[in-house]
């Protein structure tokens, strides 16, 4: 098998799933853009821990952009661990088994250059309040979208109510978000 250097691989997306695929991201380096849709099969934990492995591993210095299958739940410990690697994420989208505000907790110091998250959590209430909890007061200085479940918010400039800095904080609708890439690769594969 050829190596990453040789093979020059800056993006990939995967639409079905098994260890050869896994060993492949292991073989390589240096991918920006990494997207498992959908309509991957298995929901192995095994394979999972796999191509986690092989991400943090082999990319996370280069990986811009993340996208995992929503049925992969991540604990506290690959969030943290995962995004520890992976320091320049701009668009992420995954689902974690832990709380909205403790998941937000872990990965606000480690990723500043966030600029769009889609996240689902293990119970889709007070999405509303969610959103606005994360743009008021977590630091995310380049952050301008926000997904929870299907709901989308675009965050707009800061300004200064009652002593307090906020963030304007609008509801949008996914069409808005048809071009950014987490939601673009979700929405073509996604039946």
């Amino acid at each position: 098998m050829l190596m990453g250097q040789r093979l020059c691989l800056k993006s990939i997306q995967y639409d079905g799933l098994g260890e050869e695929y896994a060993h492949f991201l292991g073989s390589i380096t240096g991918l920006e853009r990494m997207y498992l849709l959908e309509s991957f099969a298995a929901e192995s934990q095994k394979l999972r821990d796999m191509f986690f492995h092989a991400i943090a591993t082999n990319h996370g210095a280069t990986l811009r952009h993340l996208m995992l299958p929503t049925y992969w739940r991540l604990p506290t410990s690959w969030i943290a661990k995962l995004f520890r690697t992976c320091p320049n994420i701009t668009q992420l989208s995954l689902a974690t088994e832990c709380k909205t505000l403790e998941a937000m907790r872990i990965l606000v110091p480690l990723l500043r250059k966030l600029w769009a998250i889609r996240v689902r959590f293990p119970t889709p209430d007070h999405h509303e309040k969610m959103a606005k909890d994360l743009a008021e007061h977590f630091d995310f200085p380049e952050l301008r979208y926000i997904g929870l479940g299907k709901l989308v918010w675009e965050l707009g400039g800061i300004y200064e109510k009652d002593g307090m800095r906020k963030r304007r904080v609008k509801k949008i609708s996914r069409e808005d978000v048809k071009d950014v890439e987490i939601w673009k690769m979700w929405s073509e594969n996604v039946v």
